[in-house]
């Protein structure tokens, strides 16, 4: 479908703590970090593309500015650069550039200590939702680069780390503490670890500073305990993530191109990490998400004026909503009724209060679904993938989409609905 669900947005950005406040939603508070969509940038210390990018503290400290409150940074030693460009820094001096176990692939890099410093100086200024860190560790086996790795977290962080480390949720049995269990409130102000490695020697030197790694063994602690992280390719198959907290970023090609998010969002991936560097479609997308709030919680709405939209209770087992408006897509298992609306441009799409499913162009109405004249008529995306208008839990009409798993729809921005695999791929349209 490529850019068609597009729609530019302004920063109107506040913390989630000052937004629970103001919509009297304290409860927000009381979820885990895995209820929410959280605002994910895919290596952070790259501008433009991943290979052509230039390493800097500059380019971290514009994804804080832009909302990401997941950044990636990844760690190499000094001694794989070229010599020309090393110079004299040890070998075992860790840096921050792109690249694998053998080669950096940036023709520069930069300091750890520049980069924490900006991350300190600059990640809690404007808000205090938390601020989770994905270190991709490379030469970790060097146990000088890994202690001054540790040394440096300590220097920067130290003060801002949540106390619920890995270590301690182990060996204490504190699986309500693990941070993304924990009730959100725990973590306002604080930073979290999380690391791509969970071995003896990462352990040795970082197990009482980081809080998760994206590959907890399966027979370990955390099997069969409540959520889990994973980290996954754009590459891999959209799967709806239950019980895990999954952060899917860009497909490891030479250029960082964008994926559209939205298809993520709608099988519950918590991290959709995108390449802020890259300004495309996909991150207008992207920003459009995230422009009042950087968690975004699942199971509710965020309205187009920046409204938390609750649900009106259940009908036919999954949430109801009414009367909003929405900048967003007809999520998997959600159901819509009294004039709620989906605007893109000039187009909005309203399930009208008479059960009429219309889409307009400037007021002006150019499709229907044809089923005015039942007021109780609720519109259901099903999570099989079929959009339907039940009148008293009866079919009026559907996009007859059926068999198709966790798909969802969208109003495109030329005024066409369409309904998506999970997967992203259009299966039908209607305009």
């Amino acid at each position: 479908m490529g850019n068609t669900l597009t729609n530019s947005s302004t920063m109107q950005n506040i913390s989630l703590e000052n937004f629970a406040r103001d919509q009297n939603a304290q409860f927000l508070l009381d979820k885990p970090l895995a209820d929410f969509y959280v605002n994910t940038s895919h290596n952070s210390f790259l501008d433009s593309t991943q290979i052509l990018g230039n390493p800097s503290t500059v380019n971290v400290v514009n994804c804080l500015n832009m909302g990401a409150r997941c950044i990636e940074i990844d760690i190499h030693k000094a001694g794989k650069l070229l010599s020309v460009i090393k110079k004299n820094i040890p070998d075992s001096d860790p840096i921050i550039a792109h690249g694998n176990d053998s080669i950096i692939a940036d023709i520069s890099y930069a300091s750890i200590n520049n980069v924490f410093s900006g991350i300190a100086q600059n990640a809690f200024k404007n808000t205090n939702d938390p601020l989770i860190i994905y270190f991709e560790l490379f030469n970790y086996d060097d146990g000088e680069m890994m202690s001054k790795l540790r040394n440096a977290i300590i220097k920067y962080f130290k003060d801002r780390l949540y106390s619920g480390t890995l270590n301690k949720v182990i060996s204490n049995n504190l699986v309500d503490d693990y941070f993304i269990n924990t009730p959100i409130r725990n973590l306002l102000g604080k930073i979290c670890i999380v690391v791509n490695y969970n071995n003896a020697s990462v352990d040795k030197y970082l197990s009482d500073l980081y809080h998760g790694t994206t590959q907890e063994p399966s027979n370990g602690y955390f099997n069969g305990r409540k959520n889990k992280i994973a980290g996954v390719s754009s590459n891999d198959a959209v799967q709806n993530q239950i019980n895990r907290v999954t952060r899917v970023y860009p497909y490891n090609t030479a250029l960082s191109t964008n994926y559209n998010p939205e298809k993520y969002w709608n099988c519950n991936y918590t991290f959709v990490a995108l390449n802020f560097g890259n300004n495309d479609n996909n991150l207008k997308i992207n920003a459009l998400k995230f422009k009042y709030l950087n968690f975004v919680p699942k199971d509710f709405i965020i309205s187009k004026d920046g409204k938390l939209i609750k649900s009106n209770g259940l009908y036919m087992n999954v949430p109801l909503f009414q009367g909003g408006s929405d900048n967003g897509f007809l999520k998997s298992g959600f159901a819509y009724f009294n004039n709620y609306e989906w605007v893109n441009g000039d187009y909005k799409l309203i399930m009208q209060s008479d059960g009429n499913l219309v889409i307009y162009k400037n007021g002006s109405a150019k499709w229907h679904s044809g089923t005015h004249g039942n007021p109780n008529a609720v519109l259901r995306m099903q999570s099989d993938g079929n959009l339907v208008i039940y009148v008293n839990q009866s079919p009026k009409w559907s996009s007859n989409t059926f068999g198709n798993e966790n798909g969802y729809a969208g109003l495109g921005n030329n005024g066409t609905l369409y309904l998506m695999k999970s997967s992203g791929e259009v299966i039908r349209k209607f305009n």
